[in-house]
């Protein structure tokens, strides 16, 4: 006869100590208690045992109740309701992170815990908390599993952001993993362990994880969770999106973030959404909420401010529109790269005079060293390079047949743009905001040369730069000058823009120049228009008057910035449409073509949880309102107390219902309460000596039923469909994640086949009884109704 598993609440003698179990987990028919301590030396204290591997002495039970104070009787009470998790889809971490409880917040994990599905896109706002969402998922799935395991995919930049959030807010065990970390690792763990399943929350780059031997590393593990931050960048055709597939693919749960999820681009976007998709019924929730979604005021004030330019600016670009123009006109057939070409030269021309002459230095020179006319439909790239500088390849693209024609056009505006920069008006307007406004400000601009040019001319202030050349730990030292009042100016680039939280420090933002992009100029905004920010966000947009950027590009980016644009309606713009009305002659349509409606994609599900969460919202703030700095009862006995009040008498019974699965094992247990007349504390005492009765668990017997099939059912069920979809993955692709080639005449080949047979059999192995534990979750019985606490009204 197997031993009765251990309840929460049990007393065990372990180690020459008293013990109470928190939580028991079964993992490979071991059972691992998680205990408090209880004894006068370590009172308090949290401790895993290997059951197993340890004496371990359950000491009797004492369920008689105690009679106490109120005031003794209230603390206990107030621990012992705090930690209550009211249902099985109830979040059973979420009370004890650091984070403010907002209900929309908490849609993701609840879409989880209720079984709606398993992959997530949350697209939300930008600053609307996705970091904190997607903490909230990890934190729940872990929770709920022994031995969990979760990988976070981030860019390089936001990993140290990444695991201080897991581990101070979520309190997780996070580690960030790179090749020297691995190393490290190795030595202390030994070359036989594998660093990836040492750890419970791993943090990495997508740059890291996608080569060939880091993902032959990660071929036997499943992770419970997986999420991918910044995912709109994994919605190409690259080595990035192949290797994020195929962790996708591996994931329990898959949780992608991104504020941009629809470029223009329907490909990329169905890319987006099928990430790690396995099963075709499946479907992809959706979460996609403005701030005027989710109830939060409006605290921007935008000013479009219109420069004044000088004749040398003017002239310069009149020189460059001219040039575009005649390039596109030429290249009409379709070149992509000579258009993005062209681009990168009108949108230097609007950041500085100065960054458009360097760009044009650098064309000559390119051009001079190119033999031959690069064939147009050689390269075919996104104009979105993701940089802070311009990309070589394409801006040494010869856009004209008669070369001597364009060098001549090109020098023409080279010296056009040496003159302009001798007086920039947008920087003298930049100097005379900052001055007028003696506070903090972040100034944005998209290239790294105008960022170091106006850092050169702004004497007087305290600056610091964050650029996307800038190493981890430089960055952090540029954003700590700027967050603890040592710098009054940040100098940012887009490509260092992502991740920044400073609406506590900062309310104003300056664009140097407009972004093409609608979302990109989003994004700058969002840096300081964030859930914390107490003041009004003013942010200031300068744009050169007279100018394409006046007469179109600002235009544009007006009407699209307050137009409708989510994905269930308009697909947003992309910066092909941009180039195409700045390049078009006033004859020709300036406009931008009707916008590219999205496909309806019947796999993606945007769920309504506001009610679900706005009551787990509720629940999860009387759990933080009900803890109190006092202990639990050292013993754990149930205790009453009597309170003398007017009105009829009764009392009032809480009692700790604990439920097991088909394995015997207890996964969850609650409190419900009941009351029932009475005249006096000896009723009590005598209904509570006769443990209640049968008679009384009768009561319950309707509510148990009702939390059993809307709980544990559609949990478990979602769990093992996408379990099965990947055990069905694992076979089919015999546990690869990177393609493998085989050699002729060669006996590796056969000792990497019969390794491979044995990562597959470890991954299926784990997949097996994962799908085990999930399927006894669907069979969950009452194990044990005790009392917790009482209380007679008198």
């Amino acid at each position: 006869m197997p031993p009765r598993p251990y309840q929460p609440g049990e007393c065990l003698r372990i180690r020459d100590e008293r013990w109470r179990v928190a939580r028991a987990d079964i993992v490979d028919d071991e059972t691992i208690v998680d205990v408090v301590g209880c004894d006068v030396l370590n009172a308090g204290a949290h401790a895993l045992f290997l059951a197993g591997a340890e004496q371990v002495e359950r000491l009797p039970a004492n369920a008689s109740p105690r009679l106490v104070r109120p005031s003794r009787w209230r603390t206990i009470a107030r621990h012992r309701l705090s930690g209550v998790t009211p249902r099985f889809a109830s979040l059973r971490a979420a009370a004890a992170a650091d984070v403010t409880i907002i209900p929309f917040q908490l849609e993701p994990a609840l879409a989880l815990t209720h079984g709606l599905g398993r992959r997530l896109l949350i697209a939300d706002e930008v600053g609307l908390g996705k970091t904190v969402q997607a903490g909230l998922v990890i934190a729940e799935a872990l929770a709920r599993v022994s031995e969990g395991h979760a990988l976070v995919v981030a860019p390089a930049a936001l990993r140290q952001q990444w695991l201080e959030e897991l581990q101070q807010r979520f309190h997780l065990p996070a580690v960030m993993l790179d090749a020297a970390t691995i190393a490290r690792a190795v030595t202390v763990l030994g070359t036989g362990a594998n660093p990836w399943a040492a750890y419970p929350v791993v943090v990495v780059s997508i740059d890291y994880i996608k080569r060939a031997e880091v993902m032959h590393a990660l071929e036997a593990l499943v992770w419970d969770v997986v999420v991918f931050d910044e995912a709109h960048v994994l919605a190409g055709l690259s080595e990035r999106a192949a290797a994020a597939h195929q962790l996708g693919a591996r994931a329990r749960a898959l949780v992608s973030l991104t504020a941009t999820p629809h470029s223009g681009d329907q490909d990329a976007f169905d890319r987006l959404t099928t990430l790690g998709r396995l099963d075709d019924a499946a479907p992809l929730l959706l979460f996609r909420r403005s701030r005027r979604d989710v109830g939060l005021p409006s605290t921007r004030r935008s000013r479009w401010f219109a420069v004044r330019s000088t004749d040398a600016e003017l002239e310069m670009h009149r020189a460059l529109l001219q040039y575009a123009r005649t390039v596109c006109r030429q290249r009409h057939a379709g070149s992509t790269p000579a258009r993005l070409a062209m681009s990168i030269l009108l949108k230097r021309g609007c950041s500085s005079a100065s960054s458009l002459a360097r760009s044009v230095e650098r064309r000559l020179s390119l051009i001079a060293a190119t033999s031959t006319p690069q064939d147009a439909n050689q390269l075919d790239l996104p104009f979105d390079t993701g940089d802070d500088q311009e990309p070589l390849a394409e801006l040494g693209t010869p856009g004209l047949i008669d070369r001597g024609a364009e060098e001549e056009m090109l020098s023409l505006l080279l010296a056009a743009a040496r003159k302009a920069a001798a007086d920039e008006r947008k920087i003298n307007a930049l100097r005379r905001l900052l001055r007028r406004r003696a506070e903090p400000a972040i100034v944005f601009t998209e290239y790294r040369d105008t960022l170091e040019h106006i850092a050169r001319q702004l004497t007087g202030h305290r600056i610091a730069i964050v650029h996307g050349g800038l190493t981890p730990s430089e960055r952090r030292v540029a954003l700590d000058q700027f967050t603890r009042g040592s710098a009054d100016v940040l100098l940012a680039t887009d490509a260092a823009s992502e991740g920044l939280n400073l609406q506590r420090r900062c309310r104003r933002v300056v664009n140097m120049e407009l972004p093409w992009t609608p979302v990109r100029l989003e994004q700058r905004i969002g840096r300081v228009d964030r859930i914390g920010q107490r003041q009004i966000v003013h942010a200031t947009h300068l744009i050169a008057r007279d100018t394409v950027e006046n007469d179109i590009v600002a235009r544009l980016l007006s009407r699209l910035t307050t137009a409708d644009t989510s994905l269930a309606g308009v697909a947003a713009r992309d910066e092909d449409d941009i180039v195409s009305a700045v390049t078009a002659t006033p004859r020709e349509n300036a406009a931008l073509a009707p916008p590219r409606p999205a496909r309806d994609v019947a796999a993606i599900v945007v769920p309504d949880l506001r009610e679900a969460a706005r009551q787990e919202a509720a629940q999860l703030l009387m759990s933080r309102a009900l803890a109190t700095p006092g202990r639990d009862s050292v013993d754990g006995r149930p205790v009453i107390t009597r309170i003398r009040r007017s009105g009829s008498a009764r009392c009032v019974w809480a009692m700790r219902l604990s439920f097991a699965d088909s394995r015997a094992h207890v996964c969850w247990s609650t409190l419900v309460g009941v009351t029932a007349p009475t005249q006096r504390i000896s009723d009590l005492r005598r209904a509570l000596d006769g443990q209640l009765g049968a008679d009384f668990l009768q009561v319950y017997l309707t509510a148990l039923t009702r939390v059993l099939i809307g709980g544990a059912v559609p949990f478990a069920s979602s769990a093992i469909a996408r379990e099965d979809a990947i055990l069905a993955s694992l076979h089919a692709t015999r546990a690869h994640l990177v393609p493998r080639e085989r050699g002729l005449f060669d006996r590796r080949d056969e000792r990497a086949s019969a390794a491979q047979v044995a990562i597959l059999a470890e991954a299926v192995s784990r997949c097996e009884r994962q799908r085990l534990q999930l399927a006894s979750l669907q069979r969950l019985t009452l194990n044990s109704c005790e009392l917790a606490f009482a209380v007679a009204i008198e």
